[in-house]
């Protein structure tokens, strides 16, 4: 892992930005992903280049992984004329990705498999920022609105059933996860784009009339959602061992082992602890593409108050990028 000293040089120092992330943010989170060593940097394509100003993407590729799109600007750096990165200049993630999902009764809602688009939407770079709608191939013309939640890091579904939440009414529990019929999935074509419109609402929730449109991003579904006819319980990982009802409270090696099916690579393993009135603890570790098992501390949860549950989910991708969760 290089330090993030050796870095700096390539980045603009005074307007880097990248999903809302400032430059010592994003370098710490990047030098300190162990999955990321040995990751090559592949199909480079400059989308817009002027005098003094480019906009790139290219993938990054984990050994034995998936890669991972990533659009960044660069500018030229008056003194030296060297290019240097400036991040992705949007105030959060906004990103459309391809979802299948395997939910047991224990997980508390989505029993089942369940196919659809997975909105990740957040703004923490501008708090004036309270929603977002989101638009494009496959949901209802109005588009889908996600609200900023108090304990999710990311935008969640609008949960009343109302306009924004089309034929397929959203659950509390969907989080930021869109599930559709077939029907719907199949109007998809690769390569679609979404539009994603962040909102101040002005204090006058539930109506938009006045509401200020602040943001205004695109982003790129690179391959359609998995029909539900398609999918089985074959198609994700299983868990098969681990030791959380023992270090859930109070912390310790947290160790987790799992089935991986052919020609799907691990992502990451997230593991949640609700706290009731305390929101949730949750810890995101990457693991390795093939890899099979984890060991890793785990702190003790917040505070005092009992965990209520707590539970581990699976998150894994195809060769096309399209995440396959596992609930438990």
């Amino acid at each position: 892992m290089p330090a993030t000293t050796t870095l700096d040089p390539l980045f603009d120092q005074s307007n880097f930005q990248f999903e809302g992330d400032n430059l010592s943010t994003f370098l710490t989170m990047i030098t300190t992903d162990p999955t990321l060593v040995g990751a090559q940097f592949t199909s480079v394509v400059i989308e817009q280049l002027s005098t003094n100003s480019a906009t790139v993407r290219f993938e990054v590729v984990p050994v034995g992984g998936v890669g991972n799109s990533v659009g960044m600007v660069l500018s030229k750096a008056p003194s030296t004329a060297n290019w240097l990165f400036q991040g992705d200049q949007r105030v959060g993630a906004s990103a459309i990705n391809a979802i299948a999902q395997s939910s047991s009764i224990s997980s508390g809602c989505n029993l089942g498999i369940k196919s659809g688009i997975w909105p990740e939407v957040d703004a923490p770079a501008d708090p004036l920022v309270d929603y977002a709608i989101v638009k494009g191939p496959g949901l209802p013309l109005e588009g889908v609105l996600l609200f900023k939640g108090v304990t999710q890091n990311k935008f969640g579904l609008m949960p009343d059933g109302g306009t924004y939440d089309g034929v397929n009414t959203a659950t509390v529990c969907n989080h930021n996860r869109y599930f559709m019929d077939d029907t719907h999935i199949a109007a998809i074509p690769d390569n679609s784009v979404y539009t994603i419109e962040l909102f101040d609402d002005g204090g006058t929730l539930p109506g938009i009339a006045g509401d200020t449109l602040l943001h205004t991003y695109t982003s790129t579904l690179r391959k359609a959602p998995v029909l539900n006819a398609s999918l089985s319980g074959a198609n994700f990982a299983a868990l098969t061992s681990n030791n959380l009802s023992s270090v859930a409270q109070s912390g310790g090696t947290l160790d987790v082992a799992w089935t991986l099916p052919a020609g799907i690579f691990m992502e990451s393993v997230h593991v949640f602890r609700n706290l009731g009135l305390l929101g949730q603890d949750m810890d995101e570790f990457n693991v390795p593409a093939t890899a099979m098992s984890l060991s890793k501390p785990l702190a003790a949860a917040t505070g005092t108050v009992s965990i209520l549950n707590s539970g581990i989910n699976l998150n894994a991708l195809d060769v096309f990028g399209r995440e396959y969760a596992t609930h438990p």
